[in-house]
């Protein structure tokens, strides 16, 4: 596992922020972006990285693949209901996704529904973290007020960061998973 300071957004980040190179001390630079349409093929060579045990943490199953046609659907977004980013390293030819972030609205659009996963070489970098907060606050900007999540009650460090961001959990009746809600507290710039 790559180890170095853990990545923050900048004090104020907003979505017009977008897209955001993050560098460390030690210089490990990466890049918060949106999913774009042509990021299907690099999703899709994504998801055939993951352990089992990471595909198990976010799907609650084991998906079998995630075909060129799903990744296209998963990139190609409505913008008034839902928000996809990924976090990239590298240049040129030697660009990859290593953690991915999206909402998805639900029908009262005060709530969404958010998802991350970071690849296992960049767990504890701070990743999800700053994935949880850009969305976050492309969240406020549309008016959302909460993010819901489900995971595995065992995925520990996913609870303790959607906790530390004010999520309240209840356990699944019938299943080892979580549910958490997350108040999405008001944008400090609405105000001004």
């Amino acid at each position: 596992m790559l180890r170095f300071p853990l990545l923050t957004l900048p004090s104020q980040f907003g979505p017009k922020d977008l897209p955001c190179e993050l560098r460390t001390r030690s210089g490990y630079v990466c890049t918060v972006r949106a999913l774009q349409k042509r990021d299907a093929p690099a999703l899709a060579v994504f998801f055939r990285t993951h352990s089992r045990e990471t595909l198990l943490r976010r799907y609650g199953y084991l998906p079998s693949d995630l075909t060129l046609e799903r990744a296209a659907d998963l990139v190609a977004i409505d913008e008034t209901r839902q928000a996809a980013l990924a976090i990239t390293e590298g240049r040129g030819a030697t660009k990859r996704i290593v953690a991915v972030g999206r909402f998805n609205a639900v029908d009262d659009r005060r709530s969404a529904e958010v998802a991350l996963v970071v690849h296992e070489e960049r767990r504890r970098t701070g990743m999800a973290t700053v994935l949880l907060e850009a969305l976050a606050a492309m969240a406020r900007a549309r008016g959302i007020e909460r993010f819901t999540a489900q995971t595995l009650a065992d995925n520990f460090e996913m609870l303790s960061i959607f906790i530390k961001h004010g999520g309240r959990v209840r356990t699944i009746e019938g299943t080892d998973g979580i549910e958490v809600v997350m108040p999405l507290a008001p944008d400090p710039s609405a105000g001004s």
